[in-house]
């Protein structure tokens, strides 16, 4: 299945990793598009989980070194659209992306995926690690088939994360964070084996926007009780 992977024009590591991952196990990659930066005014809760991991950079030039078309465009611009027609990508794959029009999505006759770092539609919208501590909900990942609405789609399939009753916050989040890459590979497996039925997703759950610093500064309590609920050693 050829793929069109939507990747961010700077430094930015899922793109990045996301790119490796994908060429590693020899998936047919027909296009890349870069998003070039924007400046968002999208709040930010003030305890920061994500650790500063390593990024080179490099994704331009390791679609060079593979004969990958790489482009920088906006997403949903006109000359986004003239790559996918002249590439014919079936299979869109979301590393690194705003919010995707509905003509952007319907370029791709198989869809676009999605891995998102929380369980839909429970746990929708920003902050998805940092919720599923709060409100207790099962840490998971969920491949999805983006539609218009935001997090939402056809579920292709949903991950749940270990936790451990030695583990730091720290030790769960990076397991959770890594998991979202071999979900990508499975769920790419199953839409090309085509062997199961997708299961459409209704308006219902949680949509949260970032987490208030009076919950923020209790993370590592909610933590522990999460742990209470969830360990499985």
């Amino acid at each position: 299945m050829k793929v069109c992977l939507f990747v961010y024009e700077f430094p930015h590591f899922k793109s990045e990793h996301g790119l490796k991952t994908l060429l590693s196990y020899g998936h047919d990659i027909s296009l890349v598009i870069a998003q070039p930066f924007k400046q968002l005014s999208i709040p930010r809760s003030n305890f920061k989980i994500s650790p500063k991991l390593p990024v080179s950079g490099d994704v331009k030039a390791m679609c060079e070194s593979n004969n990958i078309p790489y482009v920088v465009f906006d997403h949903d611009s006109f000359e986004a659209y003239e790559n996918i027609v002249k590439y014919k990508p079936q299979l869109g794959i979301i590393l690194g992306a705003r919010i995707l029009k509905e003509a952007t999505i319907n370029m791709f006759i198989n869809g676009i995926l999605n891995i998102h770092p929380g369980k839909i539609p429970e746990n929708r919208g920003l902050d998805n690690f940092k919720w599923s501590l709060i409100n207790n909900i099962q840490m998971a990942n969920t491949a999805h088939l983006i539609d218009k609405r935001i997090d939402m789609g056809a579920l292709v399939k949903v991950s749940e994360t270990k936790v451990f009753k030695d583990d730091t916050l720290y030790d769960f989040y990076l397991r959770h964070f890594f998991s979202e890459f071999s979900l990508m590979v499975e769920s790419i497996t199953l839409l090309q084996l085509n062997d199961f039925r997708l299961e459409k997703q209704f308006p219902n759950g949680s949509y949260f926007n970032a987490v208030p610093s009076n919950l923020d500064n209790k993370l590592i309590n909610y933590f522990e009780s999460y742990k209470l609920t969830y360990s499985v050693i």
